[in-house]
């Protein structure tokens, strides 16, 4: 696992401030991979030999890496001390809860480089 990095994943409040200790992760800077599309429609009019394209709104960006975790010094399961927590970070956040509604939504994070710290931009 050459080329390692370490990094912080942060669970933020509606502030915009880190709430709760950071997930500490290992990733290859290298292999980051981010994408984002847009949308445009196409017209369809009889009276022009191509459509005429309209845009329709930017869709989600999307960051792709994989992690690294390892705790075979400390002899853990890797699953109670790492992937859990990022796990959680999928699910409703209970304090995102709409009173009324009852809706809710994942929490929002951060991801920085470790040396950078939990409140990096």
């Amino acid at each position: 696992m050459s080329n390692l990095e370490p990094a912080l994943i942060v669970k933020l409040d509606k502030a915009g401030n880190p709430s709760g200790p950071p997930i500490k992760v290992m990733f290859r800077p290298k292999e980051l991979n981010i994408s984002k599309q847009n949308n445009w429609q196409a017209s369809n009019s009889p009276k022009t030999n191509a459509p005429k394209f309209e845009f329709n709104g930017g869709g989600a960006e999307t960051l792709k890496l994989q992690l690294f975790f390892d705790t075979y010094i400390e002899k853990e399961d890797v699953r109670g001390k790492y992937t859990n927590a990022i796990y959680r970070l999928m699910r409703i956040d209970e304090e995102s809860r709409d009173k009324k509604t009852k809706k809710g939504r994942p929490p929002t994070v951060r991801s920085a480089a470790a040396a950078c710290g939990p409140r990096c931009p």
